[in-house]
């Protein structure tokens, strides 16, 4: 990446990109006829064209929810922006839509919110940082790797010192609760969270929990408890990832099938030999 090459790398930009998933997938999933792995989704989607109209709206909606929430006091009684500030709001975010569907949406999420556990955790805290930016060393003094930059939706020290890492997420949810969101996080998210917990850690924390906070269902946080016993194997599984793209390796698929291999144009087809090392017989199956 053109990050990569002038060394910093974001924290979002590890393992496929991953803030790229975070605004573009949810919303993909739904519409993507396949199971994928988080940088066979990136792949796919924009050999398919579909980081189009969807990736907008997934990304203006998140866009517009991080805005609201920066408007929050996070003291009793919580003072939610009314419908024509979340209006003013997302006329300022290219994309966004400001009909009334749209404002109802981010408002039903604020007041869930700020009904949450989650915000009480926060409001419990004795002083909070919104967008708190970050750019640090992954291995301190290794010149061969980037630095890590990026930025926390929210980090708070809690009385006793500990800190709080929250990051939202506007994923849009099944309905009916069927989502696993631990295994989404650990999915998606597994590195972003890496990286938030040694940020915190790196600036002194003796124990951070890092929490994922889905604004369809914020009372099912998904949260871990690093300490500073952790710091060196965190910071040794971002290296690693930071390694794979600074050193442009991208490796296929070990499961490929006709629902992940549609559209790309290193497949071979019948009689025409492809770029992938993999077959027609492998790519054309159903699973």
């Amino acid at each position: 990446t053109l990050a990569a090459a002038v060394g910093l790398i974001r924290a979002e930009d590890l393992s496929g990109l991953f803030r790229l998933v975070t605004e573009v997938s949810n919303e993909l999933d739904s519409s993507l006829p396949w199971e994928a792995t988080t940088y066979e989704r990136i792949r796919n989607a924009a050999l398919l064209g579909l980081f189009s109209a969807k990736a907008g709206e997934a990304r203006a909606r998140g866009t517009v929810a991080h805005r609201l929430l920066e408007l929050l006091s996070f003291q009793e009684p919580e003072e939610l922006p009314d419908a024509a500030r979340v209006e003013a709001v997302a006329a300022t975010v290219e994309g966004a839509p400001t009909g009334r569907d749209a404002v109802s949406d981010q408002l039903e999420m604020l007041e869930r919110f700020a009904s949450s556990r989650a915000w009480k955790e926060i409001a419990s805290c004795v002083s909070v940082e919104r967008e708190s930016s970050f750019a640090i060393e992954l291995v301190p003094g290794d010149a061969t790797l980037p630095v890590l930059t990026g930025a926390i939706d929210l980090i708070g020290e809690r009385p006793d010192g500990r800190a709080l890492v929250v990051d939202y997420k506007t994923d849009r949810l099944d309905p009916g609760g069927s989502d696993d969101l631990g295994a989404k996080v650990e999915e998606r998210y597994g590195l972003q969270r890496d990286a938030y917990a040694l940020v915190a850690l790196r600036r002194g924390a003796s124990e951070v929990e890092v929490s994922y906070c889905f604004l369809e269902r914020p009372d099912e946080q998904v949260s871990a408890v690093y300490t500073a016993a952790h710091e060196e194997q965190l910071a040794e599984r971002l290296a690693a990832a930071a390694r794979q793209l600074t050193g442009g390796e991208y490796p296929v698929s070990d499961r490929p099938r006709a629902g992940l291999c549609t559209g790309c144009p290193g497949r071979p087809l019948k009689g025409v030999p492809g770029l992938c090392s993999y077959g027609v017989e492998e790519t054309s199956r159903g699973s």
